[in-house]
């Protein structure tokens, strides 16, 4: 099984928007998470768009970043 490991974040940061990758990588990265909280910071009502802010914190991982 993939472990979302902290240097995955840049790999995140460059996939393509509403890719399968990039959905699936946000769901492994949510789910290895403890501590996890999401806020939403901005919602533009004309054109739908959204950002939210995840924070949570990763397993310590020893071959990690």
């Amino acid at each position: 099984m993939f472990k979302f490991r902290s240097r995955e974040i840049d790999y995140i940061e460059v996939l393509p928007p509403a890719s399968v990758a990039l959905k699936a990588n946000l769901e492994q990265l949510i789910d290895d998470s403890s501590n996890l909280n999401a806020a939403l910071e901005s919602l533009d009502k004309q054109t739908g768009t959204y950002r939210i802010v995840l924070q949570g914190t990763l397993p310590n991982q020893d071959s990690g970043l």
